[in-house]
């Protein structure tokens, strides 16, 4: 007998809760029910003088049921009582079972802004183990889920919808009242309604501004902040510039341990050489449709790339992917990532009811530090963005360019927002008496650790906690228990000292260089080079397919699709369906697979180069067929 390398196996998509973990993260929701006609007419009494609404009657979802009541929390539009008209929260509020938990609420706020929450009781619960001392509530906030603010300019992301004001056109009036203000005095009223003292807020990424702002305008009935992936004090930065830095930090880390060995010596310089080449000229290649339809597929400029790297916090799969990726770009072969981008461009997007395109919009541009006011002109505003933007230095962003920068930032999308005037997020200190902990992954691109640790240091007695391997939502993605842990010893009266979760690295596997020819792949002792070559290549095939299938998931693009070089691949509750899918060149695989913890079991038929056909038949410990006529009995381990 001899004996088979197999590559190692594609580990399972993680799914630490019933919703997708990139649902966990920066751009989050879920659903909520608008009820108008809740506020008091013009010049009535701000919402805070009057008496506390009950709440309507809800349903709940079924694993929640017993556990939790759910309703409609009446809030008026207009907190200061000056506008008529109003809006209907659902909330999902834990049934006490502690004394201490009908003064004490938990209150979950989840991301975007634009995405609602308030169906996520069960997975809140499960995260914070039923603390004795707090009920889980959980919330869809104002303009988000079925009350979804909706700007049709922006069904297709749309920037110069933003930048020209369409969608604040679209929106009405009734923008101004979006405002993370607005949420906290939403989150007030629900305080009062449910008859609690104090609240510990809990949230990820935008849902920790919100959390921030709550304990600033009114600490006293603030009992803690659980801050994940958190937003800076200030609000969103004008043109992202703390992301840009982290990019090469955050391939070093993918590349850390010698995870990069056989793929790349420097992830960075790979970076820097096809920003470059995409600059100046396209890269074109053939890539493979989900039913293995074979398309020319274009990257010119950076948007495509800039648009994988913002999406690797989201998806450790393709952070994995990345780096043979950029390796295989910056040597010649642009398939490996086109094919990650084209998969990038067949994710579903999230409709209004899950995320609030509209409400992100209003919300971003209302409390953002936007280097100009909106009472400006158009050409004032212009020149303040580029006096700003020239204030920064190239090389906080390199390798992209300052249009790069640009194009992507808060300060451009919302360069022709209307002349709203609205009160500014506080800016209130949040005394030492609320405890806080940060939680922030070493791999998070949307709100980096250098900013995490910059609002660390402005909260007295706050610890800050990093995650490796963890990207954007380290609750969503941390497969330790350190950060569910930390969060727990909040509740229970123990801050835990700033650290790190380390030894635990989240990281996934770094994907292998694809080979681009057959040679390339080693040869099998006492079988022929040829049919051993393709005996590793139907193992590097399933490999593929199963790690791609993991991306697609993460990346909420079905779970269909197309191999490196050729064919399709499905996946089943049982496994893995290949149709002619190609790794390496010249070597297809037909037929079914599934991976078990001891390894590979699968029936195939293999289509090699010349007359290297066969089938095969593999189980984790052997190998048997034939490839070429020749009869092949292995031991696999």
């Amino acid at each position: 007998m001899r004996t088979c390398v197999v590559p190692g196996a594609a580990r399972p998509h993680p799914s630490s809760t019933g919703r997708s973990p990139r649902a966990l993260a920066g751009s989050l929701l879920l659903a909520l029910a608008v009820v108008l006609g809740h506020a008091g007419a013009a010049g009535a009494a701000s919402s805070a003088d009057l008496p506390a609404p009950a709440l309507a009657p809800a349903g709940c979802p079924s694993d929640a049921k017993g556990r939790f009541v759910c309703g409609v929390l009446p809030v008026p539009l207009d907190h200061s009582g000056g506008i008529a008209g109003g809006l209907g929260l659902k909330v999902m509020v834990q049934n006490p079972t502690t004394e201490a938990q009908k003064h004490q609420l938990l209150v979950v706020l989840s991301g975007g802004p634009g995405q609602s929450g308030a169906d996520d009781g069960a997975t809140a619960l499960e995260q914070v183990r039923s603390p004795a001392s707090s009920r889980v509530v959980t919330i869809d906030q104002r303009g988000t889920g079925a009350g979804a603010l909706v700007c049709p300019a922006l069904a297709r992301v749309s920037a110069q919808a933003l930048r020209n004001g369409t969608c604040a056109g679209q929106l009405g009036d009734r923008r101004r009242f979006f405002t993370t203000r607005d949420t906290v005095a939403d989150l007030e009223l629900l305080r009062r309604t449910l008859g609690a003292d104090r609240m510990v807020l809990m949230g990820t990424s935008y849902g920790t501004f919100v959390a921030q702002q709550y304990a600033r305008i009114h600490p006293a009935t603030t009992a803690g902040l659980i801050l994940d992936s958190p937003v800076p004090a200030a609000g969103v930065e004008a043109f992202g510039t703390t992301g840009y830095a982290a990019i090469p930090q955050m391939l070093r880390n993918q590349c850390g341990g010698g995870r990069c060995r056989g793929v790349t010596r420097d992830p960075v310089a790979d970076l820097r050489t096809v920003a470059k080449r995409l600059a100046h000229r396209t890269l074109t290649a053939r890539i493979f449709s989900t039913t293995g339809k074979r398309f020319t597929y274009r990257l010119r400029g950076h948007d495509a790339l800039l648009g994988l790297l913002s999406e690797s916090d989201l998806n450790p799969y393709l952070r994995g992917a990345l780096p043979a990726a950029l390796r295989a770009a910056a040597t010649g072969d642009a398939a490996p990532l086109a094919r990650l981008a084209g998969t990038e461009a067949g994710s579903r997007p999230d409709p209004p009811a899950m995320f609030s395109r509209g409400l992100n919009a209003a919300t971003i541009c209302l409390d953002s530090p936007l280097p100009y006011g909106f009472a400006m002109t158009a050409a004032d505003r212009e020149a303040r963005i580029a006096a700003a933007l020239g204030a920064v230095p190239a090389g906080s962003y390199a390798p992209f360019s300052r249009q790069d920068v640009l194009g992507g930032s808060v300060a451009d999308f919302c360069a022709g927002w209307p002349a709203d005037g609205v009160a500014p997020p506080s800016t209130a200190p949040i005394p030492a008496t609320v405890p806080t902990v940060v939680l922030s992954g070493e791999d998070d691109l949307r709100t980096p650790l250098a900013d995490a640790r910059a609002l660390t240091a402005q909260i007295p007695g706050a610890t800050l906690h990093r995650f490796p391997g963890v990207g954007h939502s380290v609750l969503g993605f941390d497969d330790s228990g350190c950060a569910r842990r930390i969060v727990q010893q909040l509740l229970a009266g123990t801050v835990a000292p700033t650290g790190s979760c380390g030894a635990s690295d989240n990281r996934y596997r770094t994907e292998a260089l694809p080979p681009r020819r057959l040679s390339a792949l080693p040869r099998i002792r006492g079988v022929s080079a040829g049919a051993g070559r393709v005996v590793n290549a139907v193992f590097s095939t399933m490999q593929d397919a199963g790690f791609h299938d993991g991306l697609h998931r993460q990346a909420d693009a079905g779970t269909r699709g197309g191999g490196l070089r050729g064919g399709s691949y499905r996946s089943t509750s049982k496994g893995y369906v290949l149709r002619r899918y190609a790794l390496v060149p010249g070597v297809r695989v037909t037929g079914r697979f599934s991976y078990r913890p001891r390894g590979f079991s699968a029936t195939v038929r293999v289509n090699g180069p010349g007359r290297l056909d066969g089938r095969l038949r593999i189980t984790p410990t052997r190998v048997r067929g034939t490839i070429g006529g020749v009869r092949l009995r292995l031991v696999n381990r």
